[in-house]
């Protein structure tokens, strides 16, 4: 779903009474939610600007359109529930979906964003049913990991990818991969033998690379932790070059993301591993 978006509130600080009291910061507002521009540009018949749009904003294209299947699929399990004051109908929701998924391929040149929403809307009864119990193991599988059971956390999070891949829940398939990855690479971190060791983060690098290749053809923000794992567990297994690779995919995302703010030991791990492998151009680059 889209992370909730919000505008910060903004005063003016009079400074009459100390006339050398710094200014107050100018707190940078959140822009308006997608969802709400894009409808605004849909009905301009804004073709160019939604294509703008998404390319400016690329990396919340999926909760766009991920927001509008959730309402939908909410009005198929609840037919009898009364609407809300200014609900979009059923229908309505479904068009939307698929029209923002249509267009975001057109954009990407992909063809992921409409096989999600296609998967949903082809979805029978006891699918629905399959869908929601998924989400239900993936957050089991998530209060696992938080009290440190990795075994019951595996559990939970094979079943749920067990779950999502018949259904083609794209970002269910990539969300369980991932767990798995970080389930994999805990138990790695605690082997004492160094050939369970190397399985174990073998095991975690292929479950991180299927997340971050799903999350990736979604351009969901989560492909930015998977890719992190990645370098993490490739330096572990003695791979510096795919450690780098990871990474500098990484930055790649995060800078067509916007999402730079914390990519700080990011580059200090880049610029270690390009000295490390005999590249002090590329160090230098990191370090700047």
């Amino acid at each position: 779903m889209l992370s909730t978006l919000f505008v910060l509130s903004l005063s003016l600080v009079s400074s009459i009474q100390d006339p050398v009291a710094p200014a107050a910061p100018v707190a940078k507002a959140e822009p308006e939610a997608i969802d709400a521009v894009y409808e605004r540009l849909l009905a301009a018949k804004g073709d160019a600007e939604i294509e703008r749009l998404m390319r400016g904003r690329p990396y919340e294209v999926i909760g766009l359109v991920d927001g509008y299947l959730e309402g939908w699929l909410a009005s198929q399990e609840n037919p009898g529930a009364p609407a809300e004051p200014g609900a979009k109908a059923p229908a309505r929701l479904l068009e939307l979906a698929q029209d923002a998924a249509k267009r975001a391929d057109a954009t990407f040149k992909t063809d992921a964003y409409s096989r999600y929403a296609n998967a949903w809307k082809g979805w029978s009864t006891e699918q629905r049913l399959q869908f929601r119990e998924g989400q239900k193991q993936y957050g089991l599988g998530r209060e696992a990991m938080r009290a440190k059971k990795l075994d019951e956390a595996k559990t939970a999070f094979a079943a749920s990818l067990k779950l999502a891949d018949p259904l083609g829940d794209l970002w269910g398939i990539a969300q369980a991969e991932q767990s798995l990855g970080d389930v994999a690479a805990g138990a790695a971190a605690g082997a004492a033998d160094a050939g369970a060791k190397k399985a174990l983060l073998d095991e975690a690098i292929a479950h991180h690379k299927r997340g971050a290749h799903v999350f990736g053809e979604l351009r969901h923000p989560g492909v930015l932790r998977s890719l992190r794992a990645l370098g993490n567990l490739h330096e572990q297994a003695g791979d510096l070059k795919a450690a780098r690779f990871a990474l500098e995919r990484m930055m790649d995302v995060a800078t067509e993301a916007q999402r730079l703010d914390n990519t700080g030991p990011v580059k200090k791990d880049l610029a270690r591993l390009c000295r490390a492998l005999g590249d002090e151009d590329a160090a230098k680059k990191w370090d700047s």
